[in-house]
């Protein structure tokens, strides 16, 4: 008798909190340590480029107290515990990024900070320097001849200097580059003054950069055009946002031309830099509404609203927006065309909305204004083993479509803020002496308030089988990329329509009654709001498990921006030789299978790093992006033959410790010729016989005594074949690098009668000789043959495989951007065919005619780690396909075959 479905949810969440508990093998004690107090009042606010991109990386303080952070991944920034009042908030985009070849400036803005949970009125947009446009000025000198940053066609403007104008800064000397950019009025950071009589309109707004440069003596004219639409001859006043006291100030004024296409200054005492815009006022005005809403149209209560020349305000409950006084009309009395933007309230993720709309009348109804945005809470990890904490783990955390990953403080915690609201998972796993370490990975859902969610998570040891149920198995089905959760995901107990099925809960796990050594297959179809559809199927065979995870690919949601938290360093390469090629290579902490995890093409937990990762170094100087925490950088230099690098020498910096939105000067001795031979014997002999020596290629990792590994080596060439053996070029462990290990990843790749054929190793070694039971064979896809067209309801794929390999993995992957469909299944060595077919009626269907299809056939050996010495390798090995990772698994050797199909249409 089947119970019912509430009743199993429950038993589902018992469990998979209360099962890992009954399991306990009294490795230590219940009594964690607990997690640190959150923050109980912050100051919050959004930071971006004037195209609406997050800036990440940029430096947020509080001048005089102490008070900094830095922009995250989706530009937004919190600063806990800000003193209260009226307050100087300095927003430094100097050493932060949007794209990677961006730059961008200071300011400061005087804002009201109140006790509790507040964000800033506006969104700061900082503009991209390299967009504008720079002439380098002497400091302390007085310019010998005019001087003219024409920036008209890059920002509408130009400033005009005299003779005799002298350029400063406090406390610096040599050169300055001015840089003149511009962003549109709505996009101011502050509310500009409010007009004397009727309403002001403002010019674009024009930034003068570095913002603290001062100019005295000589004439010094600011030039803008006239987006008023003023006529010729009219007066206007010129407004500064002052870099020392953050407010607008009235500097001067100003007088359209002679033409009516310019404003320019009248007095010629230009006091600086900053940012400038020339205002005037008009008669007639408007009143503007209209509602914001999500993508799914629901209102979004307390977004902010900003309409050109008029104060931001805020929705009511109901989404719904008022700007009482907007300028209907511009200077030659011809209606506007009124540019509002809404931007997404603190507890949501950031996200803006444009709407250009025509005055009508006393009351203009602006519409509704979509944002692509979600809510979002804080996640908090406490990794605990044995009652004492973990620092330096990798945690991935995945809630939603979305999830993020990062390395444990000192204290074994990690926080993380704006992640959807929504069922969660904390991951970690590592293999230690023998062992499988991973946490009692618990679920919850954000309560909503942008507030922290805690995972406290148990690590300890664990038996993958530990956790068998009596005729069940417990499932897990998650996302492929985080682990997050996966509800609605159906899974059966064949691949065929008339097998029975079942849909996972909330938390993506479900109680499943099995039958000893059948295939079960968990199936999710997904869709992005970006229209994106992504079709995935995942079948374990021959199960006899107690516990299986499944991960599917997932339809991403849109990406919150495009790079992680990041320090920079600056500097440049020495002991450099001319004429020679160059790569640097980024990293943060790693443990040794951390490395090979890498290797074998997992994720990098470095995540989307900025500035030059792992970039061809023309010159010997360098400008890196390094990852928060503990992180190092290595560069290789050789020459480029044939297209594939040759290394000669490399240099290595290693324990640098980063936080974000600094940059720190630091040069890297090209210290250690690579110039010694790495002897790997008989391993020849186990490489395919069609594979020539041009094929090979190899990485190379340095690992201490303490099992951090750092890379040395970027992939590269000049492996050679000597008799049964493989030599690789290494530097000699000598000076520092004494008492290290070479970790090494060698793969042999190639293209042969339609199929792509890869064999890969990997091994550890302190010396320069090292011994490998070898490359596994090649697997081979007897049927369909490469190019093949098969029937597009059901085929059968036949294979020779290595009998000796712990598993093998079958993926059949269709790809076009917008409809994706993927079919993973993993399999115990001794199968040799699979039918992929149609899957039980209501799971999303896979396989569709008229598609093209790449199908990947691949085997793996082990050689250490918890799975080896087992006698059931593979099934211990199906209940962690997402928890523990290809180098943890202890992979020692990896072989793969992959070819094209298309389906009949």
């Amino acid at each position: 008798m089947r119970l019912p479905r509430p009743v199993r949810r429950v038993l589902v969440l018992l469990a998979a909190l209360v099962l890992p508990w009954s399991c306990y093998k009294g490795e230590g004690s219940f009594v964690p340590p607990s997690l640190p107090r959150t923050a109980e009042s912050w100051l919050s606010g959004v930071v971006v480029d004037g195209d609406g991109k997050p800036i990440t990386g940029a430096r947020v303080s509080i001048p005089g107290t102490g008070a900094t952070t830095a922009t995250g991944r989706n530009g937004r920034f919190y600063l806990d515990t800000p003193p209260t009042g009226p307050r100087l908030v300095e927003v430094d985009g100097a050493d932060a990024t949007a794209d990677g070849a961006d730059r961008f400036p200071a300011l400061r803005l005087l804002h009201p900070v109140a006790p509790g949970k507040g964000d800033l009125a506006r969104v700061v947009v900082l503009p991209d320097l390299t967009t504008g446009t720079a002439s380098t000025l002497a400091l302390g000198s007085p310019l010998a001849s005019p001087t003219t940053i024409d920036a008209t066609a890059t920002a509408g403007g130009r400033l005009v200097l005299s003779a005799g104008v002298v350029p400063s800064r406090a406390g610096a000397t040599g050169n300055v580059d001015v840089t003149l950019t511009s962003v549109e009025v709505s996009q101011a950071p502050l509310d500009l003054p409010a007009a004397g009589a009727g309403v002001r309109i403002a010019t674009r707004l024009l930034w003068v950069t570095p913002v603290d440069v001062t100019f005295a003596g000589g004439s010094r004219d600011l030039e803008l055009a006239n987006d008023l639409r003023l006529p010729a001859t009219s007066a206007t006043e010129l407004y500064r946002l002052d870099p020392v006291s953050g407010t607008w100030n009235l500097v001067g004024a100003g007088v359209v031309q002679a033409g009516g296409t310019t404003i320019a200054t009248s007095a010629g005492t230009l006091p600086g830099g900053g940012l400038y815009a020339f205002a005037a006022s008009v008669a007639t005005s408007t009143t503007v509404t209209g509602r914001v809403a999500d993508q799914d149209g629901r209102p979004l209560p307390f977004a902010r609203v900003c309409a050109e020349d008029a104060p931001a305000v805020t929705c009511d409950q109901q989404g719904a927006f008022t700007v009482p006084t907007v300028a209907a009309v511009d200077g030659s009395g011809a209606a506007r065309n009124l540019r509002v933007r809404a931007y997404a309230p603190l507890g949501w993720s950031p996200a803006m909305a444009v709407q250009n709309t025509t005055p009508s009348g006393a009351a203009t109804d602006a519409g509704l204004l979509g944002l692509l945005t979600w809510r979002v809470n804080g996640v908090r990890v406490l990794a605990v083993n044995r009652g004492v904490s973990l620092p330096d783990r990798r945690f991935r955390v995945g809630i939603g479509g979305l999830g993020v990953s990062g390395l444990t403080e000192v204290d074994g915690s990690l926080d993380r803020r704006d992640l959807p609201l929504g069922f969660g998972r904390a991951w970690t796993g590592y293999e230690e002496a023998g062992a499988m370490r991973t946490p009692d990975d618990l679920v919850r859902e954000g309560v909503g308030d942008y507030d922290f969610v805690d995972f406290e998570a148990f690590v300890r040891s664990w038996n993958p089988r530990d956790l068998e149920a009596k005729d069940q198995n417990f499932l897990l089905v998650v996302d492929a990329d985080y682990g997050g959760p996966i509800e609605g995901a159906r899974v059966q107990a064949s691949a065929n329509t008339t097998s029975r099925s079942e849909l996972t809960e909330e938390f993506g796990s479900l109680l499943f009654d099995n039958e000893r050594f059948q295939d079960q297959t968990a199936s999710f179809g997904s869709t992005a709001p970006t229209g994106r559809k992504v079709a995935s199927a995942f079948t374990i065979g021959y199960i006899d498990n107690g516990r299986v995870e499944y991960p599917l690919r997932v339809a991403r949601w849109p990406s919150p921006g495009a790079y992680e938290p990041f320090g920079l360093v600056d500097g440049a390469l020495t002991g450099s030789v001319g004429g020679k090629d160059r790569r640097l290579t980024v990293q943060p902490l790693r443990y040794d299978n951390d490395w090979f995890d890498v290797a074998l093409g997992g994720p990098t937990w470095v995540e989307d790093m900025p500035r030059l990762v792992d970039p061809d170094v023309a010159g010997t100087a360098y400008l890196v992006g390094l990852p928060m925490g503990r992180a190092a950088f290595s560069a290789a230099e050789g020459v480029v033959t044939g297209g594939v690098f040759h290394p000669e020498r490399f240099g290595l910096v290693e324990g640098l410790v980063v936080t974000p939105g600094t940059r720190q000067a630091l040069d890297l001795a090209l210290a250690w010729p690579v110039d010694t031979a790495l002897a790997v014997t008989s391993l020849a002999s186990s490489l395919d016989a069609g594979y020539a020596v041009t094929d090979l290629r190899y990485r190379l990792a340095l690992s201490d005594a303490s099992g951090l590994a750092v890379d040395a080596l970027p992939e590269s060439g000049g492996v050679a074949i000597v008799g049964a053996d493989l030599s690789f070029p290494v530097p000699t462990l000598t000076g520092t690098l004494a008492g290290r290990r070479y970790l090494l990843w060698a793969a042999a790749t190639r293209v042969a009668a339609g199929a792509t054929d890869r064999q890969e190793v990997l091994l550890a070694s302190s010396g320069t000789t090292a011994t490998s039971p070898g490359f596994s064979p090649l697997p081979r896809i007897t049927a369909p043959a490469p190019g093949a067209t098969v029937p597009k309801d059901k085929f059968t794929v036949q294979w020779t495989a290595d009998p000796s390999a712990a598993w093998l993995e079958l993926e059949l992957s269709a790809e076009d951007g917008s409809d994706d469909r993927y079919w993973s299944v993993v399999l115990e060595p001794t199968r040799t065919s699979f039918e992929f077919g149609p899957l039980v009626n209501g799971a999303v269907p896979i396989l569709t005619g008229g598609r093209s299809w790449t199908l990947t056939l691949r085997s793996a050996r082990i050689d250490r780690g918890y799975l080896l010495g087992r006698s059931d390798v593979y099934q211990a090995s199906i209940g962690n396909r997402f928890s523990i990772p290809a180098g943890h698994m202890g992979i020692q050797s990896r072989s793969s075959t992959s070819i094209a199909i298309q389906t009949a249409p």
